[in-house]
């Protein structure tokens, strides 16, 4: 069957790129529950070529980019400006799309109080800027503070899961039923 023996090609080239098969084979029949463990089995595969790009590609090409622009007085540098962070930069690349939202914002708060990341690590995962999001958040809440509106958004205005859309409902007894 021609199907089948294609098939288990693509499977053996999945495995040995560390891809997926469904992104290899633009084959996404399977369940949610292996689709999920495949994305995440083939994330560390991609983050692997992703790492590998950067150090072969993009960063030789940005820093000589970069020394060229400083040489040529395209760029000019601040007095101040501490020369040894001049060629660091973080690269950006793509990131693992979320599947629950619920459960990997939980997981990234868990790790973030744990301290084993920080929220720039969570937004950038995110495929954001830590600075642009935290510039954008604080003119949101000010704007909303002077417009006296009030959100469950705003940090200040939910005390850990106390608004109405998350507070927990007790059940009610009446007095014909006993507490057990």
């Amino acid at each position: 069957n021609l199907e089948t023996f294609r098939n288990g090609q693509l499977r053996a080239v999945a495995a040995g790129s560390r891809l997926s098969f469904s992104s290899t084979a633009r084959n996404y029949n399977g369940t949610y529950s292996a689709q999920r463990q495949e994305l995440v089995e083939s994330t560390d595969g991609y983050l692997i070529l992703q790492d590998w790009f950067i150090g072969a590609v993009t960063r030789p090409m940005y820093r000589a980019w970069l020394k060229q622009a400083v040489v040529s007085g395209v760029i000019r540098l601040p007095r101040d400006l501490d020369r040894s962070s001049l060629y660091t930069a973080v690269y950006s690349g793509p990131v693992m799309p979320w599947i629950d939202p619920v459960k990997e914002a939980e997981a990234w708060k868990i790790q973030i109080r744990g301290g084993a990341a920080t929220e720039s690590d969570w937004v950038r995962a995110g495929g954001r800027n830590p600075d642009d999001v935290k510039r954008r958040r604080k003119a949101e809440i000010d704007e909303n503070r002077k417009l006296d509106l009030v959100f469950d958004t705003d940090p200040a205005s939910d005390k850990g899961g106390s608004s109405a859309a998350t507070k927990r409902q007790e059940p009610q007894h009446t007095d014909d039923q006993s507490e057990e």
